[in-house]
C-alpha cells in the first residue's frame, strides 16, 4: 500500500516545480509519471528511510516492464526515473531537513542508473523512408477529412522532426509552406520542450509535401489562422462534418490514436508519433554529406548542440548502417568534401583530435 505521507511529499514537490516559470505543464506531467515509480518502489516505507529498502531503486527500475508490457523498460526510461528520484530526495533533504536527517546525503549522491551490458545494443525504432512513402501514396477519398488530415500529419511529422506536443499545438499562422518554414514559438501557443522557440524547416521531399499542401489548403480556406493546423473534426454517425477552430488539451494523445487508424488503413504496423521524429533524424543523419548538413539536422531537431544528436541517434538501425558501409565499397573513389575540409581546417589541433575521437566512436557503433 502506498505511504500517504510519501504521496503528499511528492505532491508538494511537484507543486514547487509548477511555480518555476521555465517548466512547461507537459514537462510536469512527465516528472509525475517518473516519480510515480518512486511511490510504488517505496510502498509503505517512508521516503526518509529509503536507504533501508532491501531492493535498490536502480534494480527496481531495471526490472520494470517495457512499453505495452513488452520486454523491460528502456535504458533512457530507467535513467529518467533515477534522475527524477535524485532531484526529489535532494529537495526533500533541504526542505524537510528534520524529517530527512536520517537519510544519508551520500546515499542520494550515489543513486545512478545500472550499467547496461556492452553486448546489449540499443537501436531506436523509427519510421523508415519506405513506410512514409507508402503512407503518402495511399489513396484516401476526398470526403474523408479525418484520414486526409492524419495522412498530412504523418508526412509533416517526418518532414519536420517536430515533437508531437509541438506539432498538435501549431496554429495555421506558424506554418509557412511556400518557404517550408515552421515557427515553433511558445508565443504562438506552441508547446515546445522547456518553452524554447525556434524556426525550423521541412525537408524538400515533394512526394511527402503533397498531402501536407492538400491539407494546408483545406484548413486555410476553412479556419482562422489562429486555429490549430491539426484541426479537430466534428463527426456524427461516422460522417465528417466540419473542422473546429479549437482543440482539446490532450491533442498529442489523440494524435497517436489517430495514427493507429491511419496505419490500419494503409496496412502497416503501428508506430507512435515520436517514431516519425526518429525517422526524420535517421534520414537526415544518413543523408548528411558535410558537417554543416549534420549541424542543420541537429538544429532542426531543436537540440542545443550536435553532441545531443550524437548521443541519441548515433546507434542507428543496422540496415542503415549496412547501407552506409556498402557505400564505402561502391564509392571507392574518394572525393573530398570542400565544405567539410574547410571546416576541419579551421579547428585547432586539440579540437581536431577531439573530433577524430568522436568520429571513431560513432563509426565503431
Amino acid at each position: 500500500m502506498i505511504n500517504r505521507v510519501n504521496y503528499l511529499l511528492l505532491k508538494e514537490y511537484l507543486n514547487s516545480l509548477a511555480t518555476d516559470s521555465k517548466r512547461h505543464r507537459i514537462s510536469l506531467t512527465r516528472y509525475e509519471f517518473y516519480l510515480r515509480h518512486l511511490l510504488n518502489w517505496a510502498d509503505e516505507i517512508p521516503f526518509s528511510l529509503a536507504h533501508s529498502i532491501p531492493q535498490s531503486l536502480p534494480i527496481y527500475a531495471q526490472n520494470l516492464p517495457g512499453k505495452n508490457g513488452k520486454g523491460l523498460a528502456a535504458p533512457e526510461t530507467i535513467k529518467k526515473i533515477i534522475n527524477n528520484a535524485k532531484a526529489f530526495f535532494n529537495w526533500a533533504k533541504e526542505e524537510h531537513e528534520a524529517d530527512f536527517s536520517t537519510l544519508p546525503k551520500k546515499w542520494i549522491d550515489n543513486l545512478s542508473s545500472p550499467r547496461i551490458p556492452k553486448d546489449i545494443l540499443t537501436v531506436h525504432d523509427y519510421v523508415e523512408y519506405d513506410e512514409i512513402l507508402q503512407i503518402a501514396r495511399a489513396q484516401i477519398p476526398s470526403q474523408n477529412l479525418t484520414l486526409l488530415r492524419d495522412q498530412a500529419a504523418a508526412c509533416f511529422l517526418y518532414l519536420s522532426g517536430a515533437r508531437a506536443a509541438a506539432f498538435t499545438t501549431l496554429p495555421i499562422l506558424a506554418i509557412d509552406l511556400p518557404n517550408r518554414l515552421v515557427y515553433q514559438s511558445p508565443k504562438l501557443g506552441v508547446h515546445t520542450k522547456n518553452k524554447q522557440g525556434a524556426v525550423t524547416a521541412l525537408l524538400k521531399i515533394d512526394e511527402l509535401l503533397a498531402p501536407v499542401k492538400r491539407w494546408d489548403e483545406i484548413v486555410r480556406s476553412t479556419l482562422p489562422n489562429t486555429a490549430p493546423w491539426y484541426a479537430s473534426i466534428e463527426q456524427s454517425w461516422g460522417a465528417n462534418h466540419k473542422l473546429c477552430a479549437e482543440s482539446g488539451k490532450n491533442r498529442n494523445i489523440a494524435l497517436d490514436k489517430r495514427l493507429g487508424e491511419l496505419y490500419e488503413f494503409v496496412g502497416l504496423e503501428y508506430k507512435s508519433a515520436h517514431k516519425f521524429r526518429h525517422g526524420y533524424a535517421v534520414y537526415g543523419i544518413t543523408h548528411a554529406r558535410s558537417m554543416a548538413q549534420y549541424q542543420a539536422v541537429s538544429r532542426n531537431l531543436m537540440h542545443a548542440n550536435i553532441s545531443i544528436t550524437d548521443e541519441i541517434y548515433a546507434s542507428i538501425n543496422i540496415k542503415e548502417r549496412q547501407r552506409l558501409l556498402d557505400a564505402l565499397v561502391t564509392n571507392a573513389t574518394f572525393t573530398p568534401d570542400d565544405e567539410l575540409t574547410n571546416y576541419l581546417s579551421s579547428l585547432s589541433k586539440d579540437d581536431l583530435q577531439r573530433s577524430i575521437g568522436i568520429a571513431v566512436k560513432i563509426i565503431a557503433m
